[in-house]
Order: C-alpha cells, then sequence, then structure tokens
C-alpha cells in the first residue's frame, strides 16, 4: 500500500492521468475517486469484452467512453 500511495502522489505531482484497474466494488471504487484517481476499470463497470462488441452495443458506448467516476 505505500508503494501505491507513493505512485498516486507522483502521478498528481506531475499531471500523469492514472487508471485504477480491478475495481470489484463500490468500496473500491470509492477509495480510488477519493485518491484522486478518475479513471476506473473493472468488472464494477462491465465484464472484459471483445473491442467490436462493445463498440456494436450502443448502450455501452457511453459506458466505453466515460468515466463513471
Amino acid at each position: 500500500l505505500p508503494q501505491t500511495l507513493e505512485g498516486i502522489e507522483y502521478c498528481k505531482r506531475t499531471n500523469i492521468e492514472m487508471i485504477a484497474e480491478r475495481i470489484e466494488t463500490k468500496e473500491q471504487a470509492f477509495v480510488a475517486a477519493k485518491a484522486g484517481i478518475k479513471l476506473q476499470q473493472g468488472y464494477l463497470w462491465g465484464r472484459p469484452e471483445i473491442l467490436h462488441e462493445q463498440l456494436n452495443n450502443e448502450s455501452n458506448l457511453f459506458n466505453f467512453a466515460l468515466s463513471p467516476v
């Protein structure tokens, strides 16, 4: 955890955009958002799909393009 926090602080200082991966619960999403991570991916937001399947499903285009946080 300390290394993760150091990495987050480094990204904030250097304006590097972060993506939180393996977000599976609302609690994980909340912690990531409170840490300042705006982009998230994981089973909480949707199951893995082949890109052309994701793009062909119009209901998923909004979720694909925008962060839920």
